[in-house]
């Protein structure tokens, strides 16, 4: 079992150091897994749903402002690869052209594919390439792997100048115009879907490990102990019950988190009912109702 961020993550993936004609023949099995023949819609769906937690973790979806992480904020360089991977995704599995590895080398790809107009193409590759011309400035500045855009005006003027800018509010300009370019191209892809952030911070349970600012988030709404509650959803994610194996069940499941834990929260003994649900199974009907409630996407209740 895997994720479609996982099939994403697989296009740029390399045979890099030890047994490579191993590591090449591994990569050669995921070929199925990856590159669907049927249109994989779903990826879509799934795929936005990561962009929403992105945001939700760094918040920067304002788009009219300079200071925003190049690399993970909305209109940025994350925007950028997603947009590409998701139409290969999409398209991949029928036409082998477009199971290339290089963000640049999809979008020509995908344009000679009729998939994106050339101007829209263009658009992009110039805004990554500035992005990561300002990623890597501000990395030197730094000198640490960072890819925010700083927030004091001084820091930010030398970046300008590293840039090739001769004035701050023109770097800053240009920080706004590309992102609101790529923000633009992007909403013709994937509309601009509910946000996945709760008011309080940040909730992002993909991958194998507690995000602190999860945590934090986790903690605000008034649970004792954060990390069993993490720990919890991030198994339902992992298909660890069986009515969260389906594709569809886990995106929903996504989509109602932040609610569902509003609603432990103010239930009272929250730890005891999330525990309780996370012991459903389906030879329980109780358990069963609720997990099917989930999966038809009606409102989930305990």
């Amino acid at each position: 079992m895997a994720k479609n961020w996982e099939r994403a993550a697989f296009i740029k993936a390399r045979a890099a150091a030890g047994d490579l004609e191993c590591g090449r023949a591994f990569l050669r099995d995921l070929t199925p897994f990856i590159w669907r023949k049927h249109l994989d819609f779903a990826a879509l769906e799934d795929v936005h749903s990561i962009k929403r937690q992105i945001l939700s973790a760094h918040k920067s979806a304002e788009l009219g402002v300079p200071v925003f992480d190049v690399k993970l904020g909305r209109g940025g360089i994350r925007d950028i690869e997603l947009f590409a991977q998701t139409q290969q995704l999409i398209l991949g599995g029928r036409n082998r052209a477009l199971r290339v590895s290089g963000t640049l080398a999809a979008l020509d790809a995908l344009t000679e594919a009729g998939a994106i107009a050339a101007e829209a193409r263009d658009a992009l590759r110039g805004a990554y390439d500035f992005f990561r011309g300002v990623e890597h400035r501000i990395q030197m500045l730094e000198d640490a792997q960072t890819h925010r855009v700083p927030a004091d005006e001084g820091a930010r003027v030398r970046v300008a100048a590293l840039c090739g800018f001769e004035s701050l509010a023109a770097f800053d300009a240009a920080l706004i115009e590309q992102r609101s370019i790529v923000a633009e191209i992007d909403h013709q892809l994937f509309g601009r879907g509910e946000s996945l952030a709760d008011p309080m911070g940040s909730l992002i349970f993909t991958g194998v490990e507690d995000q602190p600012e999860t945590l934090e988030t986790i903690a605000k709404l008034g649970f004792a102990n954060p990390a069993l509650i993490s720990q919890t959803i991030r198994g339902w994610h992992h298909g660890r019950i069986r009515a969260m194996r389906a594709e569809r069940a886990r995106e929903l499941l996504t989509r109602l988190t932040p609610r569902l834990l509003r609603a432990f929260a103010a239930a009272g003994d929250s730890i005891g009912r999330l525990s309780g649900s996370a012991r459903f199974s389906p030879g329980s009907m109780q358990g069963f109702r609720c997990f099917r409630c989930l999966r038809r996407g009606r409102r989930f209740w305990i």
